[in-house]
């Protein structure tokens, strides 16, 4: 049975102290010792923390990326809703998984000038922002799958109009991030 230790720096924000060790074991063979030229490989590696591994626990690319969409997610359309006043847009985001608290919510360039309200070309976004963390109005983090954002504008358009809300100029994106 041979050993290998490294001993990883981690960042200060990571809750269980400055570094982490990894000890794995393997077994050649021969009693003989690793002869250069030889190499190791590793699959299906999962990291835990504390000292007795458990049994591996495959996920499908799927499942990882609804898990991973709890915290972080991208939309170059948004979703629908209406002008609830001359210079504020209500638009309804429905996310695929329930996200983990209520997102915050950017754009990828950090501007809003290549956001879209679709129906008259409106460019004038100049702020969003996520207002109700389901439409139900509920606290609950299971509910957080559909949110309402309030787009204000520069310009002016109808109350009771409706539109649809897109990143439609220079490849920006919605950001939502609920990351811890």
């Amino acid at each position: 049975l041979h050993f290998i230790s490294w001993k990883l720096p981690m960042p200060a924000s990571v809750p269980f102290g400055n570094s982490i060790q990894i000890h794995p074991a393997f077994q050649k063979k021969s009693a003989d010792a690793l002869d250069p030229g030889d190499y190791i490989e590793f699959a299906l590696v999962q990291m835990e923390l504390g000292e007795v591994a458990t049994s591996y626990e495959w996920r499908s690319f799927n499942e990882e990326l609804l898990l991973a969409y709890r915290y972080y997610q991208t939309h170059t359309v948004l979703g629908s809703g209406t002008w609830n006043g001359p210079t504020s847009f209500f638009c309804v985001v429905h996310s695929p998984v329930p996200m983990r608290k209520v997102p915050v919510i950017s754009t990828k360039s950090g501007s809003w000038s290549n956001i879209n309200i679709e129906y008259d070309d409106t460019y004038n976004v100049t702020s969003g922002t996520v207002n109700h963390g389901s439409v139900q109005g509920s606290t609950d983090i299971s509910d957080v799958s559909t949110f309402i954002v309030t787009l204000l504008t520069s310009g002016s358009q109808t109350t009771g109009y409706g539109g649809v809300v897109v990143c439609d100029r220079n490849n920006d994106w919605f950001v939502l991030d609920a990351d811890l």
